[in-house]
């Protein structure tokens, strides 16, 4: 059956995800642009990797942050650095190793003129840093203060540009840690190669499970209706979608947010006074070291009887009788959820987004 078409901005996103994610990929999984941004001399200079952002770049980060830790083979490893405490609270002494070219320090944008990029990029230099910016947008005002650009070349006036900006500059950090992996020796060509199926692959799976979403994203967006607080409880891999739909909601709809992972949601709950009117997304993936955690406090939420929305790949049976379960693909690898665990949620922005219009009509 032809499906009925919908105004929520977002669903064009999610049907053409494959097709996207493809595209981009092939722009930048082991390209040309990607290979003069990140030369050989540059993949083995860095002794230290710093991945700094904000909002969609800081999300984008995060979600890129396992292969940069797992692939790389960098003796001081890979920080991950909201971008403020970079800019301002940040020692440069420290910073720098003391030889050349290093750190790495990587700044993903979805901004095409971005000021708190240039602060970012001229304490890289400072430091006698290596710098790559890469950008969503098709040009960067901050292009000449980066060692290196890359420019994804996306459209800023589509509605749907945060989402295909947070999907973009992901793939885009996850190209470049594989192109310093393999630079480095630590990924074969047959483990390139296997990864873009399996990514291909993942997102073939998901899209099957779309309409499921989306049934999942109106119902939650129902009862989220008149509220404009989220919580986000995300552990690991998840932390990079949370940041992501955290910083749509409030640039979109004007949503307050706060992401925590399980164990700080538990004893640091920033809204524990007014817990009960929060609207909540919270990820319980099994693979992840933290899930019986997730499972104890996913019990909690549950007991609430607050609005929520629970994405996770296990079995609904280990969790809380009554636990209602937003089911996604087990992934490939586990960074890859981050490609997809977002779309229930997003789909429900859409849904709030229309009740705002006919409102506001």
């Amino acid at each position: 059956m032809e499906k009925v078409p919908t105004k929520n901005r977002y669903w064009p996103f999610a049907e053409q995800l494959p097709e996207l994610c493809e595209g981009m990929l092939d722009k930048l999984w082991m390209s040309e642009q990607m290979a003069q941004a990140l030369s050989v001399g540059s993949c083995f200079d860095a002794r230290k990797i710093v991945l700094t952002g904000s909002g969609i770049g800081y999300a984008a980060a995060l979600a890129a942050a396992p292969i940069f830790t797992g692939h790389c083979d960098i003796f001081f490893g890979t920080a991950v650095e909201v971008q403020a405490d970079f800019n301002y609270f940040n020692n440069v002494a420290a910073m720098g190793i003391g030889e050349p070219n290093t750190p790495l320090v990587i700044l993903p944008t979805e901004f095409e003129d971005d000021p708190d990029a240039a602060h970012t990029l001229e304490m890289a230099r400072k430091a006698g840093a290596n710098s790559l910016l890469i950008c969503a947008g098709k040009h960067s005002a901050q292009a000449d203060l980066a060692c290196s650009v890359i420019c994804l070349g996306l459209d800023s006036s589509r509605e749907d540009f945060l989402a295909r900006a947070y999907l973009g500059l992901t793939l885009a950090l996850v190209s470049a840690a594989y192109r310093i992996g393999r630079v480095r020796g630590t990924v074969s060509e047959l483990e390139l190669n296997q990864t873009r199926q399996r990514i291909a692959a993942y997102l073939q799976k998901a899209s099957g499970q779309l309409d499921a979403f989306e049934g999942q994203g109106k119902a939650f967006a129902a009862l989220c209706k008149d509220r404009d607080r989220f919580d986000y409880i995300a552990d690991a891999e998840a932390q990079g979608p949370a940041h992501f739909l955290g910083t749509v909601g409030a640039r979109v709809l004007g949503l307050q947010y706060a992401v925590n992972d399980s164990e700080e949601w538990c004893h640091v709950n920033y809204w524990m006074e007014d817990r009960f009117d929060l609207c909540t997304v919270m990820w319980g993936l099994k693979e992840q070291p933290s899930f019986s955690r997730a499972i104890e406090t996913m019990g909690c939420v549950h007991k609430l009887e607050r609005p929520y929305l629970f994405v996770t790949d296990a079995d609904p049976g280990v969790f809380l009788e009554g636990t209602r379960c937003c089911e996604i693909p087990g992934p490939e690898e586990r960074w890859m959820v981050s490609l997809i665990s977002y779309l229930p949620a997003l789909l429900a922005f859409g849904e709030l987004e229309q009740e705002a219009e006919k409102e506001g009509a």
